[in-house]
């Protein structure tokens, strides 16, 4: 099973579509940096005018201005639109393709379909997350070169974070450790939507269909939950599209956030088990 596993994990990593997916998620970070960039420098000026520097700049501090946090770059906007395309590219194509290939019925006669679909689910999901994450990790990095370093006021600061939000309470005492937690955050989204290409692939054998399934469900998912908070939901953000932001419109609590990466993968995980292992004829 671990060999199995590492193989399948060599593969996703060493294709040209993981790197095309992270040098796509790099770029658009990269034009999130440079944006944040340019406000430095033209509030610099202003900022050194003032009396009180270190409060002046909580409202662009680095973890304010953060991809994750800012909502208003235009890296942000396109970044938190594309990402199901992102965790997708790396690794979700690969089980059609080896169903349509005719690869799986090779693998799957030497390792069986338990062993086969732990590996390849291992790497969907690893591969996934890893293509949303690490890009918003080297955000948070480069804009750590370039953006104020101070925490934020919960009193004084100008953030969208505020209570009733997910680790609310990390993000203005410790956000160095909010920023790294929300990662992994990113990185478990990015997984199970991955995998909702492997569930995908148990019916579909076209790569391009195959890969905008997830895209499609999240933009679907996306309106309905704007229409149910449109009629009122409370102030609670619904939409998973929005929900992957460490701040969405509205407050992200923990039950939702780890209901929601629950759902997606009980139904990714326990739906591709029973097609590939119980039922998918060969």
């Amino acid at each position: 099973m671990i060999r199995c596993v590492r193989a399948e994990l060599n593969k996703a990593f060493k294709n040209r579509m993981f790197l095309i997916s992270f040098g796509i998620g790099l770029l658009i970070c990269g034009v999130d940096v440079i944006q944040n960039a340019l406000t430095v420098r033209s509030l610099t000026e202003t900022m050194l005018s003032l009396d009180d520097i270190s409060k002046s700049a909580e409202g662009f501090s680095l973890f304010v201005e953060w991809i994750a946090v800012n909502g208003s770059t235009f890296g942000n906007m396109v970044f938190y639109f594309v990402w199901p395309i992102l965790a997708v590219l790396p690794f979700g194509w690969s089980y059609a393709e080896e169903r349509k290939s005719g690869l799986f019925d090779q693998i799957v006669s030497r390792v069986g379909r338990k062993t086969y679909f732990v590996s390849k689910y291992t790497a969907v999901f690893v591969s996934g997350g890893a293509a949303v994450a690490l890009p918003v990790l080297a955000d948070l990095l480069v804009n750590a070169l370039i953006c104020p370093y101070c925490v934020p006021d919960v009193v004084t600061s100008i953030t969208p974070i505020t209570n009733g939000y997910f680790l609310s309470r990390l993000f203005f005492t410790s956000p160095w450790a909010f920023a790294l937690l929300w990662c992994c955050m990113e990185f478990l989204w990015g997984g199970v939507v991955a995998c909702i290409c492997f569930v995908a692939g148990t019916r579909l054998r076209h790569q391009v269909m195959v890969l905008l399934i997830p895209f499609v469900t999240l933009v679907l998912l996306d309106a309905v939950c704007s229409l149910l908070m449109g009629v009122g939901t409370g102030n609670i953000e619904l939409s998973p599209m929005r929900l992957i932001q460490a701040a969405p419109f509205s407050s992200n609590p923990r039950w939702l956030l780890f209901s929601y990466l629950g759902f997606f993968f009980a139904v990714t995980f326990i739906g591709g088990y029973r097609k590939v292992v119980k039922h998918e004829l060969t």
